[in-house]
């Protein structure tokens, strides 16, 4: 399981998790997708754990993903030639190899969700959430609840992420 903050991150946007469909078990090596116009990840716990990669950078990888299309990028946000930099000081030559695999119009945007998923949990969580409200404004003139009324105030004494089970 992830930790507790995605979970109200991904509340609070409107974003649900699939965990282990179909497209896991016929694609060993998918960890995970962000279906595009749906607000849903998948995630693939078997592969990413047979992979030995870490459940949370990929829900933050497909969260950023999830980011990208909130905000109507058609392109990288990270600038050349300091993504190209990154890449370079960041990445080992395996995973580079792979992305560039991609279609080349989906590179430098795979290469940027890769890096940004890297950021702690609650700046990949703002900014979802922040790109969630700026997405539904601009295309359907609807507005997120505010966090205070999908999570109570008092939650954020609660101790630990089990606290909600036990309440």
């Amino acid at each position: 399981m992830w930790d507790l903050g995605l979970s109200v991150f991904l509340a609070l946007s409107g974003v649900s998790v699939v965990d282990s469909p179909r497209d896991c078990r016929d694609q060993p090596g998918l960890m995970g997708g962000y279906i595009t116009g749906t607000n849903l990840i998948e995630l693939c716990h078997a592969n990413v754990h047979r992979a030995d990669q870490d459940l949370e950078r990929v829900l933050r990888h497909e969260m950023v993903h999830a980011i990208q299309e909130n905000f109507d990028l058609r392109e990288s946000l990270i600038p050349e030639p300091l993504l190209t930099w990154l890449v370079r000081w960041t990445m080992d030559d395996r995973e580079v190899m792979t992305v560039l695999l991609y279609d080349e119009h989906e590179t430098d945007q795979e290469f940027e969700a890769r890096l940004l998923a890297n950021l702690p949990n609650w700046v990949v969580g703002s900014l979802l959430w922040i790109s969630e409200h700026r997405h539904r404004a601009v295309h359907a003139g609807l507005q997120l609840p505010q966090p205070w009324e999908v999570l109570p105030v008092e939650a954020i004494l609660w101790r630990n992420q089990y606290a909600l089970a036990r309440r």
